[in-house]
């Protein structure tokens, strides 16, 4: 017997896929989208995404060993004293009130260290001070900020690393995401005079510390503050998941 419960329960659930279908073409405005599918020998850096040229910072390694056009990454292991990071961003410019939802698919599958994505400061995530998330060759998923892990998972091969970052007039906050499940625990604060609020992020953008493997669906975008509480995270990724299918 189908309950009256029951059947607001479905139609809030109806109603939900409703505006998630009906809502992403008005609510939520592509910044950077780059599938990552390029040649697999051409260096990311140099490239063109949404009209501005990705751009690279190499720590004691050459641009050879950086991202190339199809996601792939090759930074073999140096001696302990070598510092092995490669960055390739595209420069951003944060604007206050708004929410931005960075996003990339992480695939490691060798050497001793990890990729990542986020915001950064200086040409490096390792010693900056932006929100960034990084899968290992272990599996180990994390979130940091300022250098401090804010959030973990395990036992991760490969999935879709995702960064919210709300520039409120009240305070900048920002959450993380692997999957669609959150890391976090909810928003962490942003503090006003953190260096990442008091100067100018260098960009977005994607990174290894000795790591092989593969990024794709690179993805900045600002959906309006009321579509991402009305829709959750798992709408949020719904509706971007459309704009891609669409642009």
């Amino acid at each position: 017997m189908v309950t009256a419960q029951k059947m607001a329960v479905f139609s809030v659930g109806i109603t939900a896929i409703a505006l998630a279908a009906a809502v992403p073409m008005a609510s939520a405005s592509i910044i950077y989208s780059d599938p990552l599918t390029g040649s697999p020998t051409a260096n990311l850096a140099g490239s063109v995404t949404g009209g501005v040229t990705w751009q690279a910072y190499y720590s004691s390694a050459s641009a050879s060993n950086g991202f190339f056009q199809d996601g792939s990454v090759n930074v073999p292991d140096g001696t302990s004293n070598t510092y092995n990071q490669v960055v390739d961003y595209l420069p951003t410019t944060l604007s206050n009130n708004t929410i931005y939802t960075l996003s990339a698919t992480l695939t490691p599958t060798g050497g001793s260290g990890w990729l990542a994505v986020g915001f950064f400061n200086n040409g490096i995530f390792v010693g900056g001070t932006g929100p960034w998330m990084n899968l290992n060759s272990t599996g180990s998923v994390n979130v940091y900020y300022n250098g401090v892990s804010k959030g973990s998972t395990n036992a991760a091969t490969g999935g879709t690393a995702t960064i919210v970052l709300n520039t409120s007039s009240t305070g900048w906050k920002f959450e993380g995401f692997y999957n669609n499940v959150l890391l976090t625990g909810g928003y962490i604060s942003i503090p006003n005079t953190d260096t990442f609020r008091t100067s100018s992020p260098s960009g977005v953008g994607l990174a290894s510390y000795k790591g092989v493997g593969t990024a794709g669906s690179f993805l900045l975008a600002t959906p309006e503050p009321a579509t991402l509480g009305m829709l959750g995270v798992g709408g949020l990724g719904l509706l971007l998941a459309k704009r891609r299918k669409s642009a």
